[in-house]
């Protein structure tokens, strides 16, 4: 595939991420003019908002904010003609945008996943730490399964990346970057993991999550977003968590169980949703013990914002199924 082809490839554009009433705008223009247009304005965030956020003066929701109320985004994986849902998209585009975050060297990054076949664009993120790359995809594959095969293929380099990327109304705000490397010709990305799914004889699964609940019997959950009625959502069970299985366990698998967590938090089972949120945080860098986690859970369980992997999780509900939210997953599993 022509590189020149995908750059004029329409996407969606939004003045601003909460914005509706998109447009449709080239990858070209988005990359090019624009990314020129405001410079100025990432450049500016870049080495204010964000450096402050990394040096611990201000908290990370306000160098989102500086964002948010700054830059224009686009969803690059999808045609919407309205708001930002999963369900309204008119089509897909066939492009993935794909984030690896916080590296210490994004320059060695951006060269790095540009020997993929299938990558066809490597830029830096608005924080300038992070890289973010263009995967041309089958987009008439599962958008799950062809990124869980993404995720595998990027670990054979060395680099694990964002598992938020599957979500195809995820916006993507315009950044700068003088060294954006782009191929002539790129191969589209058609493997899907080969993840077998299990059949399903009961309503119940026992869910052996550490010592305190080991044994506690819930319900088997789907994906957060197959709550939300996402057709290509699969069903996944509840995987004990152990030292073997630690060896293998994705960042993929930590936002599944978080979805769980989600669910579990809206019909008030703080027993078993805490857990799960105690042992998925103890994988993310910036954990800080369990009262951590309790805050945290006890914001989210309110529909208060909090940080991180949270919010993500808790902006999707409400971006989704609007303020009935809560009402919608209790009825799904009453």
């Amino acid at each position: 595939m022509k590189v020149l082809d995908i750059f004029n490839s329409y996407i969606t554009y939004y003045w601003r991420v909460s914005s509706h009433n998109p447009k449709q705008v080239t990858l070209a223009y988005f990359l090019g003019k624009l990314s020129e247009k405001y410079k100025d304005d990432v450049l500016n965030i870049r080495t204010h908002e964000y450096k402050w956020y990394k040096e611990g003066k201000i908290p990370k929701k306000q160098y989102q904010a500086a964002k948010e109320q700054k830059l224009p985004c686009v969803c690059p994986s999808a045609i919407f003609e309205d708001r930002r849902q999963i369900g309204l998209e008119r089509e897909k585009t066939g492009i993935l945008i794909i984030d690896i975050d916080d590296q210490p060297n994004p320059e060695k990054v951006k060269r790095d996943v540009m020997q993929l076949p299938y990558v066809f664009l490597s830029s830096l993120s608005v924080s300038g730490e992070g890289v973010f790359c263009g995967v041309w995809y089958n987009k008439d594959n599962d958008i799950y399964r062809t990124f869980r095969a993404l995720e595998e293929e990027f670990l054979k380099i060395g680099y694990r990346i964002d598992p938020s990327c599957t979500d195809i109304t995820r916006a993507r705000y315009v950044s700068y970057d003088t060294n954006m490397l782009v191929k002539l010709e790129v191969e589209m990305f058609d493997k899907m993991s080969e993840h077998i799914e299990k059949e399903q004889n009961n309503d119940y699964e026992y869910a052996p999550i550490d010592k305190e609940t080991l044994k506690l019997l819930v319900k088997t959950v789907w994906y957060l977003v197959d709550v939300l009625n996402y057709g290509s959502a699969k069903l996944e069970y509840y995987i004990p968590f152990d030292d073997s299985h630690n060896n293998y366990v994705t960042e993929y698998d930590y936002h599944t169980w978080m979805c769980d967590g989600f669910r579990l938090a809206t019909i008030g089972n703080d027993k078993i949703g805490l857990a799960l949120f105690d042992k998925i945080s103890m994988n993310a860098n910036n954990y800080q013990g369990k009262e951590d986690v309790k805050e945290n859970f006890e914001k989210f369980k309110h529909y208060s914002k909090a940080d991180g992997n949270y919010s993500y999780y808790f902006s999707l509900a409400k971006r989704l199924i609007g303020k009935d939210w809560k009402k919608v997953v209790e009825d799904k599993y009453k």
